[in-house]
């Protein structure tokens, strides 16, 4: 720690940044903590007293840091200014960067742009104005006009509210993203015709230099590749319906990787990258700054330039790039770790690359403490670390595998034995670095999406260096595109030929036997010893026999809980209603379920999103059986995608025979893709059984005439708690149900589809089977399929507790021999008593839980 004083500083540093957004106290809290450890540890004489002083105020000035940034101190605040009840307002306010389209792949709306809008005054609907400050999130309904930039001011009229929760987990959390990014509004605009310029940006501000820089260097990079680059220009590619040809795409590809836009990558070639674990290449991060300042270094010292004059112009470079790409906090962080590096280079400072690390990280987080809960700081330095401990410990392995000649000197082997000898050394040298950086993300990956990628350690390598000839290529085609057009031209094409490569390899990659495969996220306990690992190895702390004894003792404790953790997942089952645009899906896992069951699941639209989505994020890659209960087609269109990309052992269809064409073509599509999977079966409920379910309705030989009177009933018991589920109900349904009478039905927790039949017949149905939980499974769109308000006294007179997924989103239902506990996807919750008068309530806690 002492060689390495940055690095132990930045580690209390983030600690105390921790405790700070934990503790959620005034900052004046831990502002008089610093003034009064100061001054104890002015008063101590002794060193050792003094080392513990200044730890402890490292720690509290990271608290402070983050609570300064957090907490609504001053009273214009945004938080302070309006509620958190929707409202109409006129905001006007600095655009902070580029308007952007979000990938529409699975979007039914029209595209909308978003983009950060820092906030100077309201204007309320009656009238009153009022100074603010603060960021919000812009989401406009439409393409806004091009003259809007950054450092724009501009007047915006729309609704301001919170962001929402996601309502089905593993889908994108807005309200979790944009408070990373210290955002807790986002303003709902229906149309560009809500936007005023106030006030254009500067012409000589940097922003607009940059605006300008991207528009040139996007045409001069299509140039000859498209053939109508010379006059278009555009942050994302066309949106259609049509599916963009191979070598478009591709084109397109290159402003990603050299511009940074993202947005212009279709979703299955992002889809390919993130399965192969080289999406990173994409974001203008350390690759993309190591490449520059390293051709700079040695284009530089070739020529014959000092050291220091060849790392001061290297900076200069790196921080142009940076700015040309609006300064994005991927290439922020690159660039000052960068900048820390060739500093220490110029006043010839013996290099430690982990005290630079420590420092670079010391630096950003004190100008902003909140990038320390954003993905890209915490993959850009947990890689570094690994990098500097797995470096070291294996770096021994080239020089082991491919001894020196003791006999021979270097001077005198051949020229193909040093080919092969470099060759084979910068292979094994890639694989190792690889594996370091495979090491720092891995937990990080399966954490954000559920996602581990092993094959990204093989396909690093030859991906990085691809990656590193196309952006040769592009700067190149940059520096020659006034001069020589034509050469410019012919690097386009280069830089085109290796991107090409690049997809086609990712593309092969993601595609290989288990290269990729969906987990679990880790729990808390896990992540923290994996990285407590890598701090003890990296800093040496294993050899201060004062330490290790300590972290000896932390380090059984996280397995422990780590232990503890898993043993109680996997004890207990957990049913989960997900809401879906006019349909619904249930995931069920735990004991009795094998790899998983999933009951219906919606349309082809919904599986392909939320469906998979939601089995990703639960770590599963097959499931066991799927249960199409009823011959509505939007509850079962999307069979064919489930069955394509899980693979189930089982598909159970219902004994009835439906007479929609729809369901009849999807059936068939269904008996095709099953003679493709030999390990996959179709086939009606065996003896009225599903395990772990027994199958109520329909009876074998009883036939109604609508689909929803058809639907399959599924009853079963877990941990003494009985669970019913009727996913479409009917009139004569309801009354075939209730005539079966208590013993049958009854059920601690009734999982029900939107109830439309007469009040008189749900009443009786409910009366025979006395629930003390209702999840009413209704869609968020449209609403004509949510339950009628009517209903909700009805169906609150006969049950304790009273779910709707299409308000609380995704309902799960966890199942334990203690009991059973209710969570909601968003944290609100509709209780009995309060039906005297329909509302919801807001609950801190989502989480509601009865034992039996």
């Amino acid at each position: 720690m002492e060689k390495k004083p940055l690095t132990g500083a930045a580690i209390l540093f983030v600690l105390g940044i921790f405790i700070g957004k934990k503790c959620c106290f005034h900052p004046l809290v831990f502002a008089t903590g610093v003034l009064l450890v100061g001054i104890l540890g002015a008063a101590l004489l002794t060193r050792d007293s003094r080392k513990l002083i200044v730890y402890a105020l490292i720690i509290l000035a990271g608290a402070l840091a983050v609570s300064l940034r957090t907490f609504p101190i001053h009273p214009n605040d945004l938080r302070n200014v309006v509620t958190n009840t929707p409202i109409l307002v006129s905001v006007i306010g600095i655009v902070h960067e580029t308007p952007i389209i979000p990938d529409s792949q699975f979007q039914t709306r029209p595209p909308y742009t978003s983009t950060l809008l820092h906030v100077k005054k309201i204007i309320f609907d009656s009238g009153e104005s009022r100074n603010a400050y603060g960021k919000v999130l812009v989401k406009t309904s439409g393409l806004i006009s091009q003259n809007i930039t950054p450092k724009c001011i501009v007047k915006v009229q729309g609704v301001l509210t919170q962001p929402d929760n996601p309502l089905i987990p593993g889908t994108f959390d807005l309200r979790r993203h944009l408070e990373s990014r210290g955002v807790y509004y986002e303003l709902r605009v229906p149309g560009p015709n809500c936007w005023e310029i106030v006030q254009p940006p500067s012409m000589f501000s940097i922003y607009r230099a940059s605006q300008l820089f991207r528009k040139w260097a996007s045409k001069k990079l299509l140039q000859g590749l498209l053939p109508e680059s010379g006059a278009a220009y555009s942050a994302s590619p066309p949106h259609s319906d049509e599916p963009i040809a191979t070598d478009v795409q591709v084109a397109y590809s290159i402003l990603a990787l050299g511009l940074g836009w993202k947005a212009t990558i279709s979703g299955e070639t992002k889809d390919s990258y993130m399965k192969s674990g080289t999406m990173h290449l994409f974001a203008i991060s350390g690759i993309h700054i190591g490449i520059i300042a390293t051709i700079c270094i040695a284009t530089l010292r070739i020529i014959g330039f000092s050291r220091s004059i060849t790392a001061a112009v290297a900076i200069l470079l790196i921080w142009f790039y940076t700015s040309a790409v609006q300064f994005p906090a991927s290439a922020v962080r690159a660039a000052t770790m960068t900048t820390i590096v060739l500093f220490g280079w110029i006043i010839k400072r013996p290099s430690n690359l982990l005290n630079s690390l420590g420092a670079s990280a010391l630096l950003i987080l004190a100008i902003d403490p909140l990038q320390l809960f954003q993905l890209g700081f915490q993959l850009s330095f947990g890689v570094m670390l690994a990098l500097c401990v797995v470096s070291p410990m294996w770096g021994w392995v080239p020089r082991k595998i491919l001894p020196p000649d003791p006999w021979i000197p270097y001077s005198l082997q051949k020229p193909a034995q040093k080919i092969l000898r470099r060759s084979i050394s910068w292979i094994l040298t890639s694989l190792v670095t690889s594996f370091g950086a495979w090491m720092g993300s891995a937990p990080l990956i399966a954490q954000y999406f559920s996602l581990c990628t092993p094959i990204t350690i093989i396909a690093n390598i030859p991906m990085v260096p691809l990656a590193g000839l196309a952006l040769a290529a592009i700067m190149a085609s940059l520096c020659f595109a006034e001069i020589s057009p034509p050469l410019s031209e012919l690097f386009n094409w280069s830089a085109w030929l290796w991107m090409w490569m690049m997809d086609r390899l990712s593309h092969w990659f993601a595609n290989l036997p288990l290269g990729h495969f969906y987990v679990k996220p880790p729990s808390t306990f896990i992540m923290l010893y994996w990285y407590l690992l890598l701090c003890v190895i990296g800093l040496g702390l294993w050899k201060n026999k004062r330490l290790i004894v300590f972290i000896a003792c932390v380090g059984v404790g996280l397995l422990i809980g780590a232990l503890v953790h898993q043993i109680r997942a996997i004890s207990r089952c957990e049913i989960t209603a997900l809401p879906l645009s006019g349909g619904r899906a249930i995931v069920c896992t735990g004991p009795g379920f094998g790899k998983g069951m999933l009951i219906d699941c919606g349309n082809i639209r919904a599986a392909q999103s939320a469906v998979t989505k939601y089995l990703h994020c639960k770590g599963i890659n097959s499931i066991s059986t799927l249960v199409l209960s009823t011959g509505l087609i939007n509850q079962v269109g999307g069979a064919p995608v489930i069955i394509t990309n899980f693979k189930p052992i089982y598909v159970i269809t219902n004994f009835a025979t439906f007479q929609s064409h729809p369901y009849r073509q999807m059936i068939q599509e269904i008996q095709r893709l099953v003679k493709d999977l030999p390990q996959t079966s179709i086939k009606a409920p065996s003896n009225l059984k599903i395990d772990p379910w027994n199958v109520i309705h329909p009876n074998k030989g009883i036939r109604f005439t609508r689909a929803a009177d058809n639907t399959l009933v599924l009853t079963g018991g877990f941990f003494d708690t009985r669970i019913l589920i009727i996913p479409e109900i009917g009139e004569k349904l309801a009354e075939t149900l209730a005539s079966k009478g208590n013993e049958v039905l009854s059920a601690n927790v009734l999982f029900l589809g939107t109830p439309k039949i007469p009040h008189h017949i749900l009443e009786n149905l409910l009366a025979e089977i006395r629930p003390e939980t209702i999840i009413v499974m209704d869609s968020i769109y449209p609403v004509s399929l949510q339950t009628p308000p009517e209903l909700h006294e009805l169906l609150a007179k006969h049950s304790r507790q009273l779910y709707f997924t299409s308000r609380n989103g995704a309902i799960t239902l966890e199942i334990s021999r203690g009991g059973y506990k209710i969570r909601t996807a968003t944290p609100t919750t509709l209780h009995k008593h309060r039906f005297s008068q329909i509302h919801t309530l807001p609950s801190e806690d989502p989480d509601t839980e009865y034992s039996n």
